[in-house]
């Protein structure tokens, strides 16, 4: 046990965005609330942080940069969902940056783009889709597919 999971009921100190980031995870799983979900996500964290600090000594990989490219995603649907709350055409969205990923991708093939602006239409689809996931779409009367599908199991 170190120092730091001696001063702390023999878990490790985490960082507070860290134990907020996993709490509020948790909780969206519907299994339990934010506070049980603060209690519980340090406990969380001192199982996954052993894999993270291995997985952080390797050589970069694709899975890595894919999982960053992810959390970046994520993060810019968070921004988007402040920005530009509900009601808001998120259906349609989806379709025009699944087009805009679609149009960029044959320009790279063809040596009109770079593969660096197909990643960022790939990071703004992947933001619609996670709205669509959280949210749903209020304007066509769509609920949040997560939720649906809880619901329905």
């Amino acid at each position: 046990m170190t120092a730091s999971q001696a001063r702390h009921g023999g878990m490790t100190e985490h960082p507070k965005d860290a134990v907020e980031v996993m709490a509020r995870a948790l909780a969206e799983s519907g299994h339990m609330t934010m506070a049980q979900a603060r209690v519980v996500a340090p406990g969380w964290l001192d199982q996954i942080a052993p894999h993270y600090r291995e997985q952080a000594a390797r050589p970069r990989s694709i899975d890595r940069d894919w999982a960053d490219f992810m959390w970046t995603a994520l993060n810019e649907a968070k921004c988007a969902m402040t920005k530009f709350p509900q009601p808001n055409y998120v259906i349609s969205k989806v379709a025009e940056e699944a087009g805009e990923v679609v149009k960029a991708a044959i320009h790279c093939a063809e040596g009109r783009e770079t593969a660096e602006n197909v990643r960022d239409e790939m990071r703004q689809l992947i933001a619609m889709l996670y709205r669509l996931w959280v949210e749903g779409d209020q304007v066509h009367g769509l609920p949040p597919i997560a939720a649906a599908i809880r619901k329905g199991e």
